[in-house]
C-alpha cells in the first residue's frame, strides 16, 4: 500500500470516526438531546402537578371564604363531618361499601 493511498484512507475514516463521536456525544451525552428530552418531560409533568394543587388551593381557598362569611356553610360542614345537625333535624348517611371487604350492597 502506497503512503498516499494511505493518506487518503486515513483523511477519509479519522473525520467519519470524529462525526460519529461528536453525533454519539450529542444524542447520548451528558447534555445531549436524550437527556434534554428527558428533563422537559419532568419539567412538563411537575407543571402539571403545580397547576393540579393550584386548582386545588383555590378551591380550598374559596371554601374556607365560605366558612369564614357564611354560618349556613359552617352548619353544612358541621353536618357533614361530625354528623351534627339542628335539633329536630333528620341526618342521612349513605355508606358505599368498601371494596375487598366483603360487604355487598343492598
Amino acid at each position: 500500500m502506497s503512503t498516499s493511498r494511505f493518506a487518503h484512507r486515513l483523511l477519509t475514516v479519522v473525520p467519519a470516526l470524529v462525526a460519529v463521536v461528536v453525533l454519539c456525544m450529542t444524542l447520548f451525552g451528558h447534555d445531549g438531546l436524550l437527556h434534554r428530552h428527558l428533563l422537559k418531560r419532568q419539567v412538563y409533568r411537575v407543571q402539571d402537578q403545580a397547576e393540579g394543587l393550584r386548582r386545588e388551593n383555590e378551591v380550598l381557598r374559596r371554601r374556607i371564604e365560605q366558612l369564614r362569611e357564611r354560618r349556613s356553610a359552617v352548619e353544612r360542614q358541621a353536618a357533614e363531618s361530625l354528623l351534627v345537625g339542628d335539633q329536630g333535624s333528620v341526618i342521612y348517611r349513605f355508606h358505599d361499601p368498601v371494596e375487598g371487604s366483603g360487604e355487598q350492597p343492598l
